[in-house]
């Protein structure tokens, strides 16, 4: 348990010393830095992508990422359990882009991501590879076309979002994937945490009594 704790802190520790990073080479105030900060994960928010979007170059391209049954898992095992998902994406999402592009954290289950579009495939891939190592969620893309002369634009915006409506659609149709929720009750096991049937995550020997559930 301490383990995992210590690996949790380290994954915040490290986004946001790299947001920070970024954000003093751009000359932003201590308070600006920590306005654009996504509190729960440490990457930039949406705030800060809102800053920087005017500096998005022709040829980049917009991401929006969404984790694939946030809500169900949540609900199933419990909104901490939710939080180190998002903080594993986040970092997944940052090291995939640390070198090539910008990873943010829109809020809720939402990230986005700007990648040159020459890095698009290696970046998915990249993702794709450190998702399935970890093995307790997916995820689901929305690709715009890269960006023209003019930059960033609500069409730009509007394209990923449409792509990403059409992933989570062909989701909801293939139904959740519980090989993902088999390797989460695994990995609560191996913690010394229990699943008691009633969508809820229990210490060893505890039992929720009818009154409490």
């Amino acid at each position: 348990m301490i383990t995992k704790l210590y690996q949790h802190f380290s994954i915040a520790l490290q986004a946001a010393t790299f947001a920070f990073n970024q954000s003093y080479r751009n000359g932003r105030t201590i308070e600006e830095i920590l306005g654009f900060t996504d509190e729960l994960t440490g990457i930039p928010n949406r705030k800060a992508f809102d800053a920087e979007r005017n500096n998005i170059h022709v040829f980049e391209t917009f991401i929006l990422i969404d984790v694939d049954n946030l809500k169900l898992i949540n609900d199933s095992f419990g909104h901490l359990f939710g939080d180190s998902i998002l903080k594993s994406c986040a970092q997944i999402l940052m090291q995939s882009t640390e070198k090539v592009g910008k990873s943010y954290r829109f809020g809720g289950d939402e990230f986005a991501l700007i990648v040159p579009q020459c890095w698009v495939k290696s970046v998915r891939l990249n993702i794709a590879n450190r998702i399935k190592e970890d093995g307790r969620f997916t995820v689901s893309m929305g690709i715009s076309p890269p960006c023209g002369a003019e930059g960033f634009t609500e069409e730009i915006f509007n394209a990923a979002e449409i792509e990403l409506y059409k992933a989570k659609n062909r989701l909801k149709e293939s139904g959740p994937q519980l090989s993902n929720f088999k390797n989460i009750k695994e990995q609560l096991y191996a913690e010394g945490k229990m699943y008691d049937g009633n969508s809820r995550i229990m210490p060893p020997g505890v039992k929720l009594t009818s009154s409490a559930a």
